[in-house]
């Protein structure tokens, strides 16, 4: 042995000796997602982190530190047992919600792991063994139990948001509390009430992980600075402050007490941060809210970027300040380490797979022995369908490294192969060695499988329920989308029903028929809007009422629709029909038209039509447009095709389009236009060709023909938004009188035969095999298309056994016929009667697709795919369902209980839905607790801006408007 090593050895057992008869504390401050370049420290010019920073230049910087998973609980199962992944069990992230997952998708199955076993010794128990206190306050993640069942004296655990949080144990939280700010809180006063004795304090805290929620003024902070790659989100950046700041406060509190003296304090990460890689290794901008570059990927992936963190290890006057590490090491070598320091054996009945670090920690220039260091991930990522092909976010993986070379095995069941890099040279892992280097890949390979033998390793087996012919190509998906029509209209929904829709009905019987389904309005636009975005409308400008033609575009360019979803995920998109949620018109003076509701009359003769459109439906993400400004009864009475109007107006029309009455004369039908089904036009420029009773056939005509032209190997997205059976009620001469309900009944009739061919193309053109068709109606009927006076007239009730009509907040005006086919996919015949939304498709599509939801996406969105495909009665995450009327006024559903907030103060009222679907006994006065809470709900799902999970997001306008009557006023 070289004698400067044997100097450094007698110095380093030295120091150990004095400290283990003096057991220094410990401080483990554990991030989350934080990637290796998230502090300024570690190379981001965007981020700023002066506190961690101050522990760099204080303390020892590991430049080659590894997390031993690349997601949050196997990664915390490590650290707390010092074992790899095989021996613990803990394989992947735990309480994965059932929607998130598409088994059959999965060529593989993955081992389900098991939970993190109480017979596991682990670091608090081993600490507190040996005489110390122990706390842990921050995200646990390791179920069933807790962490006072594995060695911590004190402890408060919580995650998944950032405000608005929950404790284990329940605690008293004070509004606008920030999760770190209160943990950092307690562990302080953890730190102060054992000041006296040998402390060690686990301070896992949940930030930077997502949901995206951050301080306002930090926020405020961060918009004003410009960012590098895909570092430059203001949010992620004020998260990454707070996190510093906790860093702050703790070493402040430390040196307050004068404990810094006698105290290690740790930092590091539980994996890397989300991010994607491009093949010349910059960021893929469009993906993820950060990035680890140089590193290549992020999170969930087994390369540099998903298992490299940042390490700081800082002890006052015992570390040399600012020293560098370049020795690889790992978070199981932790639990030895502070085994060591503390003076304490480390139980025999425990395999232990970590080194202590206390060499390279106390000396600098040492080196540990060469030793290989091993991951393992036999799991897969969301899996979606693409292009004829099945795709995965990530997919089962082992990683060996050793010196310089890193050896990665991916082992999907059908396209396992092996990748070598060496790391000294290629820190991106751009450059595959090993074809180039096969001995040292067989070297490595050898290592890992070895090693794989030793932990017993479990590895997916092929999956049975894969089949590879099912599942060739992603879906096609049609939405067919009816204007105004009642649930109780449709012969499988009312058996009594005077209009027989035959073509509907082989539908349900080909799929899943709903009978809890709602539109998000009992009116047109605001249900399209929800539709289109998976958001209310009342959290736009729009609190009431619906557009007119001319009205501006109600989504603005930057917000999220399904149809831009759909787009960038392979989908050709088309929407043809009705649009009513606005257009961004021209006009002659060169300005747009701007502000909602303009007067019809006079905002038409501004406009030059000769203009195209610059904000509407091909803004909103579609490939293709045909269709109307908005319900066929406000002008302009032209079809449009993408941003352009198909004929430029020359006449104004309006009024009697079509006398199915001739007994009655037009004043005679004037006044008494209540007891008929209204044929009118309001007044406005109108084709000179066009005639009015052939909108819906040539919605559908435009459809076939969309279909016909299909690339059959390239799955499309289409829409199609029929104006019927809306006013006015214009069945052609061939349906008159072809039901028993009178022209409404004949207009609904001539709706379902072009349902019918529209299907017969499909399958025709041999798509329907793979297509998901949806079915359903934008709100109930209007009794302007269908008055009193006809339905008693033909004894035919379109709301079936429930209360009130369109506009209105009874179940009639929001509760709607939905109607799902999917060949082989979808149970035929069969019935679901859970709650759904219309607002579900974006988030049904970006699970079908196998797309994360943004945090400013989707925000009252949930998926119905389990529902639709097995036949689940739910979406757990959902809590309530918001029904908005005419005038903007509520309704909230939750569980059985509806609660209405009608435009009449006096009359709010409280229905047991499942008892009294009808809506005939108010028990408000019976159920009081019921009201407070539904209130509560409801007064939450505003403030919070979003009624899914996640961070909380603004409302467009005003924070109070009038129809929130029963909130206090700001």
């Amino acid at each position: 042995m070289k004698r400067s090593t044997v100097v450094l050895m007698i110095i380093y057992l030295a120091i150990v000796s004095a400290y283990s008869n003096n057991q220094p504390n410990i401080v483990f401050i554990f991030a989350d997602d934080l990637g290796y370049t998230g502090l300024s420290s570690y190379g981001s010019t965007y981020y700023q982190t002066p506190n961690i920073d101050q522990l760099c230049e204080r303390g020892m910087k590991f430049t080659q530190g590894y997390a031993a998973a690349t997601v949050c609980a196997p990664s915390r199962a490590s650290v707390l047992s010092g074992q790899y992944s095989p021996r613990h069990g803990v394989l992947r992230v735990t309480n994965v919600p059932k929607a998130r997952k598409i088994e059959d998708l999965y060529r593989c199955k993955q081992p389900d792991g098991t939970p993190f076993s109480n017979e596991i010794i682990t670091m608090a128990e081993m600490l507190k063994r040996g005489g110390y206190v122990t706390g842990m306050f921050g995200k646990w993640h390791l179920y069933p139990g807790n962490p006072g069942e594995q060695g911590f004296d004190r402890w408060i655990e919580s995650a998944g948001r950032h405000f608005d949080f929950k404790t284990n144990p329940e605690m008293e939280i004070p509004d606008g509390t920030y999760l770190t700010d209160f943990m950092t809180d307690h562990a302080i006063e953890f730190i102060r009430d054992n000041k006296d004795r040998p402390f060690f304090l686990y301070l896992p805290d949940f930030l930077v992980h997502k949901p995206l929620e951050a301080k306002p003024e930090l926020i405020e902070k961060y918009e004003n600075i410009e960012g590098v790659g895909n570092q430059r989100n203001p949010v992620h950046a004020a998260m990454t402050e707070s996190l510093d700041y906790s860093v702050g406060r703790i070493y402040q509190a430390l040196e307050e007490l004068e404990l810094l003296e006698n105290t290690l304090i740790v930092f590091t990460s539980d994996n890397g941060a989300p991010g994607r890689t491009l093949p010349d290794g910059t960021a893929d901008l469009s993906r993820a809210h950060t990035d680890n570059v140089p590193l290549r990927d992020g999170k969930g992936l087994m390369y540099e970027g998903g298992i490299r963190v940042p390490y700081i290890f800082y002890w006052k006057d015992r570390i040399t300040p600012g020293s560098v590490s370049d020795e690889p090491i790992i978070n199981i070598d932790l639990y030895p380490t502070f085994a060591e320091l503390a003076g304490i054996d480390l139980p025999l009945s425990q395999t232990f797979d970590g080194v202590s670090l206390l060499p390279l920690i106390f000396e600098e220039a040492a080196n540990l022995d060469q030793r290989p260091l091993f991951w393992h991930y036999p799991n897969y990522g969301p899996a979606s369908l693409r292009n004829g092909e099945v795709s995965y976010a990530y997919v089962p993986t082992d990683v060996v490294r050793y010196g310089d070379y890193k050896l990665l095995e991916f082992y999907h069941c059908e396209t396992e192969h092996i990748e070598l890099y060496n790391l000294k040279d290629d820190i991106s892992e751009l450059n595959n060695l090993v074809d180039s280097m096969p001995e040292k890949a067989d070297e490595l390979y050898r290592m890992l499988l070895d090693w794989r033998a030793q932990t017993g390793a479990v590895l997916p087996i092929p999956n049975p329920d894969f089949k590879l012919e099912k599942e060739v190509s992603a879906p096609n998906i049609v939405y067919l989308l009816v204007d105004d029509m009642g649930i109780g209209d449709l012969s499988c929904y009312n058996e009594v029903s005077k209009i027989k829709t035959t073509n509907i009905d082989a539908l349900a019987e080909e799929g899943v028929r709903f009978t809890d389904a709602h539109s998000a309005a009992s009116i047109c636009t605001p249900t399209r809007y929800g539709i289109m975005t998976g958001r209310y409308s009342w959290r736009t400008p729009l609190k009431e009422r619906v557009l007119s033609g001319y009205d501006p575009c109600l989504i603005s360019p930057d917000r999220e629709t399904v149809a831009k979803l759909m787009k960038r995920n392979a989908y050709h998109t088309a929407l043809i029909g009705k649009w009513h949620l606005g257009l961004d018109w021209q006009a002659k003076d060169g300005e747009t038209i701007s502000g909602l509701k303009n007067d019809i009359a006079e905002t038409e003769d501004k406009i030059d039509f000769s203009l195209p459109i610059l904000n509407g439906p091909v803004q909103a993400g579609f490939d293709y447009f045909y269709g109307v400004a908005a319900s066929w009864d406000f002008p302009p009475y032209i079809f449009i095709e993408n941003d352009m109007i198909s004929e430029v107006p020359r006449v104004k029309k309006g009024g009697l389009l079509k006398n199915y009455f001739p007994e009655l004369s037009l004043d005679e039908l004037n006044k008494n236009k209540k007891d008929y089904p209204l044929v009118t036009w309001r007044e406005g420029y109108a084709s000179q060709t066009l005639n009015p009773e052939d909108a819906v056939t040539i919605i559908t005509d435009r459809s076939i023909q969309y279909i016909q032209e299909q690339n059959k190997e390239e799955p499309f997205f289409l829409m199609v938004s029929f104006t019927a059976p809306h006013t006015p009620v214009l069945p052609r001469d061939e349906f008159v009188g072809k039901s028993d309900c009178g022209i409404y009944g004949d207009f609904c009739l001539d709706l379902d035969h072009s349902i019918g061919r529209i299907i017969q193309q499909l399958k025709e053109e041999g798509l329907f095999e793979n297509t998901l068709v949806i079915f359903t109606a934008d709100n109930g009927a209007s009794l302007r298309s269908i008055p009193m006076t006809k339905q008693k007239e033909f004894s035919h009730s379109p709301s079936h056994i429930y209360k009130g009509y369109k506009a209105r907040l009874d179940e009639g005006g929001h509760r709607i016929p939905f109607i799902a086919t999917w060949p082989g996919k979808i149970t035929s015949g069969s019935v679901n009667e859970g709650v759904i939304s219309l607002n579900d498709l974006y988030a049904t599509c970006a699970q079908l697709v196998g797309e994360d939801i943004a945090d400013k996406a989707g925000e009252d969105s949930f998926s119905i795919l389990s529902m639709l495909l097995e036949g689940e009665s739910e979406n757990p995450e959902r809590e309530v369902i918001i029904h908005s009327d005419f005038t903007g006024f509520f309704a909230i559903r939750h569980e059985q209980w509806k609660l209405v907030y009608h435009r009449d103060q006096d009359k709010v009222a409280l229905y047991d839905m499942q008892a009294d679907p009808g809506e005939q006994h108010n028990i408000i006065s019976e159920h009081p607790d019921i009201k407070e809470v539904l209130t509560e709900k409801l007064t939450d799902a505003v403030l919070n801006g979003r009624t899914t999970p996640g961070p909380a997001q603004d409302n467009d306008g005003l924070p109070y408007w009038e129809q929130l009557y029963w909130m206090e006023r700001p």
